[in-house]
């Protein structure tokens, strides 16, 4: 299984947010200090805002902000709100490449779906600030 660049890159926006304490960053100044191109913060804040874990305020001094505690926000949500799933077969993806003709009917598929929704678990419960 593998977590995504857009979702390590979220997760290491939030973080860089939260070292603000308090104060608004800019888009610009998160990517440099991460090293992410601004172009790709530009697909990844949106989601963040829509999801309530940051919002934004616009004008000079403008810029972006934890909206909640890092206690708060699960890697599972993060994962959902970029638009990425759980990955662990092609078996039982929601968007499969292939037909499979065993489908419904293999024990192998069924372990799968266990497994994955078990990963989900273990994301929905893991918090930002357990890292620090």
């Amino acid at each position: 299984m593998k977590i995504t660049t857009k979702t390590r890159y979220a997760v290491r926006a939030l973080y860089r947010l939260a070292s603000y304490k308090g104060g608004e960053a800019t888009l610009k100044e998160i990517a440099r200090r991460e090293g992410i191109s601004v172009k790709y913060l530009e697909h990844i804040f949106p989601a963040l805002v829509k999801n309530g874990m940051i919002e934004s305020s616009r004008g000079l001094k403008g810029g972006y902000k934890l909206k909640r505690k890092l206690s708060e926000i699960s890697l599972m949500e993060i994962i959902r709100a970029v638009g990425e799933g759980v990955f662990v077969s092609e078996c039982v993806e929601d968007n499969k490449l292939f037909d499979c003709p065993f489908e419904n009917l293999c024990e192998a598929e069924k372990f799968w779906k266990r497994v994955r929704k078990r990963i989900e678990k273990v994301f929905e419960s893991t918090k930002l600030e357990e890292n620090q």
